[in-house]
């Protein structure tokens, strides 16, 4: 992992099943910010248990992404 990685996510699996979905999961972090990193342990397709790591995704802390306030609907 990088040096710059001051935080990480864990994605694990709470039942047995299948993995899908990563690569929107990938897309979304790196449009969020660049320097996030995601490292496939468990690629879309493999059978998993619980408990088993699927995913860890590291990157800086605070990103330069900021949701967009909503107007006031009133």
């Amino acid at each position: 992992m990088r040096p710059y990685c001051t935080a990480t996510l864990v994605l694990r699996a709470r039942q047995p099943g299948v993995v899908a979905g990563l690569d929107p999961v990938a897309f979304a972090s790196l449009l969020v910010d660049p320097a996030i990193d995601m490292y496939i342990r468990r690629p879309d397709g493999s059978e998993v248990a619980p408990g088993e790591t699927i995913a860890k995704v590291c990157g800086p802390r605070a990103t330069p992404w900021v949701p967009r306030r909503r107007a006031h609907q009133g």
